[in-house]
């Protein structure tokens, strides 16, 4: 847990291409896609160890009615066509991060259409 604010905040441009992917169960074959233009660096001092300090990268959009964590949070498309999923997953193309959505919607509508299994 940080002790205090941060120490360092820096915008850099992002790559072009990069873009923030969410899954929307009623468009299941188009992801939406928000393009990125820059990243927020924040670092931030850690009480324990001492010394260490924390790493935390932000997507910066020019869709500001767009909330990521609405859908799944800070989902990245990047211009290899790596996708990462920040805290959870990975996949090698935005074909591959688009068939899981699917699959996870499939057994979620599933489990709610009958909640006894």
């Amino acid at each position: 847990m940080a002790d205090i604010g941060p120490i360092s905040r820096t915008v850099i441009p992002a790559a072009p291409g990069t873009l923030l992917l969410s899954f929307d169960r009623n468009y299941p074959d188009e992801p939406v896609r928000i393009p990125v233009i820059a990243w927020l660096v924040t670092l931030t001092p850690l009480s324990k160890p001492p010394g260490s300090v924390m790493h935390k990268a932000e997507a910066i959009t020019a869709d500001v009615g767009f909330s990521p964590g609405e859908w799944h949070p800070r989902t990245i498309l990047f211009p290899t066509g790596h996708v990462m999923i920040q805290d959870d997953a990975s996949y090698d193309t935005e074909a591959a991060w688009l068939a899981k959505q699917k699959e996870e919607a499939a057994v979620s509508q599933k489990e709610s259409a009958d909640p006894q299994g």
